[in-house]
């Protein structure tokens, strides 16, 4: 499983938080990783990276910019391992390796975001990448409000939904599980319940990292 796509039942439920979290996390794991933003209408990606809006998706697949010309690498921060009490030298050589953040930014507005997502390009785009790099994660639009992300969805190894709690209605996620039973064989392979009080995430046993004892 090396392309997954991230979407949600509606907007607003953080999916694109959670891949640019995921990307960083997977980096900082010593991955390589390609994020690839494809949610046309309300991109964040190169925000949330701080990368740059153009060139990116809709340049390449509209053919004004080869594919390897779009991609951008996310600034790695200097790893500084610590050891105990704050020892740096305890903790191990400074140049440890590191993984590496790709991203193709959403690029030049497009007046029909569906029509590109479609192209046969697309599906070679995240072929050929996915040989380059340990991942390839798909920031996609939710399918239940436009029809962009239909085509994307046998691009791709697996599907992960994301869902706010206290916003996503039963009634949108029965419809967007049908949506993905009729529309694709791709498993969704997990869902991440986004929006989790503190106090009920401990009930189920999580711990945030301000909890660790310093």
């Amino acid at each position: 499983t090396r392309r997954v796509l991230i979407t949600s039942a509606q907007k607003g439920e953080g999916k694109s938080t959670v891949v640019s979290g995921l990307a960083l996390v997977a980096r900082d794991a010593g991955l390589r990783v390609a994020v690839v933003d494809a949610d046309l209408r309300a991109p964040v990606q190169a925000q949330l990276l701080h990368v740059e809006t153009v060139p990116g998706l809709s340049d390449v697949l509209a053919g004004r910019i080869d594919l390897d010309h779009a991609w951008q690498v996310v600034d790695a921060p200097a790893l500084q391992p610590a050891g105990l009490d704050g020892d740096a030298s305890v903790g191990g050589d400074s140049s440890l390796a590191t993984g590496e953040i790709q991203v193709l930014a959403s690029g030049t507005r497009t007046p029909n975001p569906s029509t590109p997502l479609a192209s046969p390009m697309m599906p070679l785009l995240l072929d050929s990448r996915s040989g380059d790099v340990d991942y390839v994660i798909v920031d996609a639009p939710p399918p239940l409000a436009v029809s962009d992300a239909l085509p994307l969805l046998s691009s791709v190894d697996a599907i992960v939904v994301v869902s706010k709690l206290g916003e996503t209605t039963h009634a949108g996620a029965q419809r967007l599980v049908e949506l993905l039973e009729h529309r694709t064989d791709v498993p969704v392979v997990g869902v991440v319940a986004n929006g989790v009080p503190e106090d009920e995430s401990t009930a189920f046993g999580f711990v945030s990292a301000d909890r660790y004892p310093s």
